[in-house]
């Protein structure tokens, strides 16, 4: 579509929805306000308006998220009408959009126990887990003082994650490469390739830096 706010891929088909996560939506351009009250989620085919709450990612604002009790292996309908949303240029969606979701069985889902050793108590690390295509999966940030870490990843898909370890030396949340003029040298990024993680199943990963 020419303007507006739109989902990078108009075709949309059934999502597939873990019952113990937010529903997230990613748009082209950043979400600037946003009208909850026309963004309507409903089970199967009743017309009733289920408890849903709205919010847009504090860190990115094309991503919007929506937050309910979900069952499993049920099937949803949720409607976002043309102004629900509007961008930073004031324009709403080109056109109402309707998305039909089906929750998945838990026992589809595994966790994942990380334990990581040899951190450089100096400085801060940022975390990635990177699915098999190289994007992350889930991020977190590990705090300064700490010469490991223990992290849980419960209810993911199962995947082959690569883990992408980065050393924030000047704690601007990003990795940054080096500069020549100040012979700084290029952030420290360390990647592991864990076990695969099954279905229904606890993985336990242990990873050790040099």
């Amino acid at each position: 579509p020419p303007g507006g706010i739109y989902l990078p891929r108009p075709e949309f088909g059934t999502l597939r929805q873990s019952p113990v996560q937010d529903l997230s939506l990613f748009f082209r351009t950043p979400i600037a306000s946003l009208r909850p009250e026309q963004i309507l989620l409903s089970q199967d085919s009743m017309e009733t308006a289920l408890s849903l709450q709205v919010f847009v990612d504090s860190s990115d604002a094309r991503r919007l998220y929506l937050r309910h009790t979900w069952a499993e292996d049920k099937s949803y309908t949720l409607r976002i009408a043309p102004d629900a949303l509007t961008d930073l240029f004031g324009r709403p969606l080109d056109s109402a959009l309707v998305f039909s979701i089906r929750t998945e069985l838990l026992k589809n889902y595994g966790n994942l126990s990380l334990q990581i050793t040899g951190l450089d108590p100096q400085h801060p690390y940022l975390l990635e887990l990177l699915l098999a295509d190289g994007s992350p999966a889930l991020t977190r940030t590990i705090p300064p003082g700490n010469s490991e870490a223990k992290l849980s990843f419960p209810n993911l898909k199962p995947e082959t994650f690569t883990l992408r370890l980065v050393e924030d030396r000047n704690r601007n949340g990003t990795r940054d490469s080096g500069d020549y003029n100040t012979l700084r040298q290029p952030e420290r990024v360390i990647l592991r390739k864990l076990e695969s993680l099954r279905p229904n199943w606890d993985l336990e990963a242990e990873v050790k830096i040099e």
